[in-house]
């Protein structure tokens, strides 16, 4: 089920990662690196990327043992999110060096349009 984002407003996404064998995820080795060690992505209306990066734009690792992390979307951000009936994709990037892992969430996030 997507999460719904009205365009517009402030949005916090409290995101619990788990492995293969539904255990936590554990982001110990994202801690502490560089800003861009993970990145939470989606498309906006254009096309563009929003992309929030760890420390200096809007993710926060809650839990790093427990695969917990919160991503903080401005309201400036939610209103360049394209809108429509179909859920979004969300990508969370993270690095330790050479290595990268990449996270999809097919249909995560449903954007809507306001009213007013």
């Amino acid at each position: 089920m997507a999460v719904e984002v009205i365009q517009g407003e402030d949005k916090k996404l409290v995101i619990k990662l788990r492995d293969s064998a539904g255990d936590p995820f554990d982001l110990t080795p994202y801690v502490g690196g560089a800003p861009d060690d993970i990145v939470f992505c989606v498309k906006k209306s254009d096309d563009s990327k929003l992309e929030l990066k760890l420390s200096t734009s809007g993710v926060t690792v809650l839990s790093a043992v427990l695969g917990k992390i919160q991503v903080d979307i401005s309201d400036t951000d939610t209103a360049a999110l394209a809108s429509g009936p179909l859920g979004f994709e969300i990508e969370l990037i993270m690095n330790t060096g050479a290595d990268k892992d990449i996270v999809q969430f097919v249909d995560a996030l449903s954007v809507v349009e306001r009213v007013c």
